[in-house]
């Protein structure tokens, strides 16, 4: 059918007391953005301030062609080390050395200049806290420690004129950052270090790492602490130092989030209004059509679509023979990536949450249905009608355009077992049952078994005792 979504949208020249915003932060200060009772949630997310600095691979290079190092000298000696390799010409074949040699050195010397960087940068910012204690992987850091440690500007210089160098890159943010927007960070937030273990590592899962964030100390990220050196993909050498952190947490005043209480004390009123409008909202698209709601409501008339309880993408027009394995097989990778059938009712593009409850009620609809009279010949009211979606505050109208109601052949397909795939409806109906795999796994984890025998952990260590014989 055809669906058009009508929002709860604030209008925007709502007022609301301090009490009423205030009550409303009450009841879910502690929630997640997003995962209360539609949508609402007001603790707020890790969050972070930072400085970087960062020295470019092409500044590496530059510095390694314009040294000592690189001259016509050191370039023949490389080839002559280097004989072997299939890529370079017979060492004395000709007078000039090849530009594939001179690119070879030029890369091996940049990757010596790199490391050399790299170390003399690491070291500078470890003077100052040489003797502090660490516990867990984090330094424990002394009251006045912004007065002793090096500044990434001085730093900067310093690296400079170590090494001839162009000036490093520094910048700094000083507006709050959510750890999961980490990657929209200027300049440094999509780097991805290939320096910190086996794996690369991007820059939101360093910044995760920190402890103010409850981590484990695996990256050594701490608050007022610089990173450790950072090879970036590209070569670049980078250093952060997260200069403020704020871990997740309830606001502390109305202020902090008041702009969000007010957006959806707006959603509330807008969502009882077009309650209180519903019969009216149907009539009018029953007599005008649902691209005039549609333009009246500021939203769109999605395309025909089927829907259902449990949506698997395979075409209804294919044999019940053909679709049941398609079917089990598209139902059965669902289930192993830990979806449970509760959520795998057809999503409505327009919703912001999937509900299973509004798809129940369109096919609650389509059952009263005639079989026998094709839908266009159905009174308008039987084919054009409103419904709620509570979860999303949302009422959606509805325009049938066609049923396939499910056939005795697979039905028949659906209770029986192949060589290639299990029964499909019992396995629905187990998995339904139990929660779905991850509740499955559950069942016969170690903690779950152990409550169900009343199984305790005993001592480790069994005394012996010893017993005197007269």
């Amino acid at each position: 059918g055809q669906i058009v979504v009508i929002d709860a949208t604030p209008q925007g020249n709502e007022t609301f007391s301090n009490d009423a915003m205030q009550a409303q932060l009450d009841a879910w200060a502690n929630t997640p953005a997003g995962e209360g009772d539609f949508g609402f949630g007001y603790q707020l997310p890790d969050r972070f301030k930072t400085e970087w600095l960062v020295i470019p691979s092409s500044s590496i290079t530059t510095s390694a062609k314009q040294s000592p190092e690189f001259s016509t000298k050191e370039q023949r000696k490389f080839w002559r080390r280097n004989e072997n390799d299939p890529r370079f010409p017979e060492v004395g074949s000709t007078t000039d050395i090849p530009e594939i040699v001179q690119n070879a050195y030029l890369e091996t010397l940049t990757a010596q200049k790199r490391t050399e960087i790299s170390r003399s940068a690491a070291e500078h910012l470890r003077n100052p806290r040489r003797g502090f204690n660490q516990q867990d992987g984090f330094i424990d850091l002394p009251d006045d420690w912004d007065a002793h440690q090096i500044s990434y500007e001085s730093l900067a210089t310093t690296l400079q004129s170590e090494f001839s160098i162009a000036l490093p890159e520094f910048g700094s943010i000083s507006t709050w950052a959510s750890t999961a927007d980490a990657s929209a960070t200027p300049v440094i937030g999509t780097i991805v270090a290939v320096n910190q273990g086996e794996r690369a590592v991007p820059f939101e899962t360093l910044v995760d790492s920190a402890k103010e964030f409850a981590a484990n100390g695996t990256f050594r990220i701490q608050e007022r602490v610089s990173s450790p050196v950072i090879e970036d993909t590209s070569g670049d050498l980078v250093l952060f130092r997260l200069t403020e952190t704020d871990a997740a947490r309830a606001p502390h005043t109305l202020a902090e989030v008041q702009s969000q209480v007010e957006y959806d004390l707006g959603r509330i009123a807008s969502w009882k209004k077009l309650q209180a409008d519903a019969s009216s909202i149907e009539q009018s698209a029953r007599e005008n059509g649902l691209l005039s709601s549609s333009v009246e409501y500021n939203t769109e008339v999605n395309a025909p679509r089927p829907v259902s309880l449990i949506e698997t993408g395979i075409p209804s027009i294919l044999s019940p023979t053909d679709r049941r394995p398609l079917m089990a097989n598209a139902i059965g990778q669902q289930l192993a990536l830990g979806a449970q059938i509760k959520n795998m009712a057809t999503s409505i593009p327009s919703l912001e949450q999937n509900d299973r409850d509004l798809i129940q009620s369109i096919m609650d609809r389509a059952d009263t249905l005639p079989l026998d009279v094709p839908i266009a010949a159905l009174p308008v009211d039987k084919r054009i009608f409103v419904t709620e979606s509570n979860e999303n505050m949302a009422l959606v109208l509805v325009r049938f355009t066609g049923t396939t109601p499910a056939s005795t052949e697979l039905a028949q397909e659906f209770v029986a077992t192949t060589a290639t795939a299990p029964a499909l409806l019992p396995m629905l109906l187990s998995f339904d049952e139990l929660g779905g795999l991850a509740e499955i796994s559950n069942t016969f984890s170690f903690d779950a078994l152990a409550e169900r025998h009343n199984f305790e952990r005993g001592n480790a260590t069994v005394a012996t005792e010893e017993t005197e014989v007269n």
